[in-house]
């Protein structure tokens, strides 16, 4: 496994990348069902076609910088929120 050291503030802690592409999905995914938006309608929203968000959703593809940006806003949360929880979620895997 490949752990790199992620730095969020001041916390560092080592986490797979593999680990850390299926928590940001995870937390997106979540965003996106407690919003009660469609894949469809966050697909249109973002900008993203839905074959890619369903791959960046399943944890298949790592989500770019902009497009993490670009599913955010249409989530109506900043990035650093999602980036946050996922950090947390990646450590305590």
């Amino acid at each position: 496994m490949d752990r790199q050291p992620i730095r969020f503030g001041i916390v560092s802690f080592p986490v797979d990348n593999n680990q850390l592409i299926n928590a940001i999905a995870a937390e997106v995914r979540a965003e996106r069902a407690a919003k009660k938006m469609t894949i469809a309608e966050l697909s249109q929203a973002s900008r993203v076609p839905e074959a890619t968000l369903n791959r960046y959703l399943a944890g298949k593809r790592d989500i770019p910088g902009s497009t993490l940006l670009a599913l955010a806003g249409a989530l109506g949360v900043e990035p650093g929120q999602i980036l946050n929880r996922a950090a947390l979620r990646a450590q305590g895997e």
